[in-house]
């Protein structure tokens, strides 16, 4: 009768391998929660109130007065970057963009996209401190075609810290419940 002597050691071996990979994804995931840890420091979140100013047909002199219950979001510095640049959707597809930004600025963006076959130019103007309090007036127009104008306002101001327990990403809606209005991870 023969022994293997070989199992015994294939089996020494994937036991090692197992314990090194178990060690590394370890350290991994503590690697990367430090991160994520450096990276809230570095850019800690704040509360920010958003309020409808109006929206409706462009052209229907939008803008003059709040509509609705502000909306409450705990947003980091990559979310509050995203407040500039309104894109237009419908049905949950965005408008995609064609080529790159033909006029960004320090008081917005123009560009134009393509939504369900029209073919859209987009306008955002930034009024106030994009640090504190501002407003962005966007609007979308088709350019050949005679589909729907849209044109709304949106009021930002900084309210300060996110209160206890907030995660970057969670907001309110209108209704004020709480929800996770953007995965953070996702950004």
């Amino acid at each position: 009768m023969t022994q293997n002597r070989t199992a015994p050691m294939i089996f020494a071996s994937v036991a090692a391998v197992a314990a090194i990979l178990t060690a590394c994804h370890e350290t991994g995931t503590a690697q990367i929660q430090q991160l994520k840890a450096q990276m809230r420091q570095s850019d800690p979140p704040a509360l920010w109130s958003i309020q409808v100013m109006g929206q409706g047909a462009a052209g229907e002199g939008y803008g003059r007065a709040p509509v609705g219950r502000p909306v409450l979001i705990c947003a980091n510095r990559q979310i509050v970057s995203g407040f500039s640049s309104i894109v237009p959707a419908a049905g949950g597809d965005e408008c995609r963009r064609l080529g790159r930004e033909l006029t960004p600025t320090e008081s917005g963006v123009h560009y134009r996209c393509k939504l369900n076959g029209v073919e859209f130019a987009v306008s955002s103007a930034i009024t106030g401190d994009p640090s504190q309090d501002f407003t962005v007036a966007s609007s979308a127009y088709p350019i050949l075609d005679d589909g729907p104008q849209y044109a709304r306002s949106l009021r930002f101001r900084r309210q300060g810290e996110c209160p206890t327990g907030w995660r970057v990403g969670q907001a309110t809606n209108q209704k004020g419940e709480l929800t996770q209005a953007i995965d953070p991870d996702t950004l």
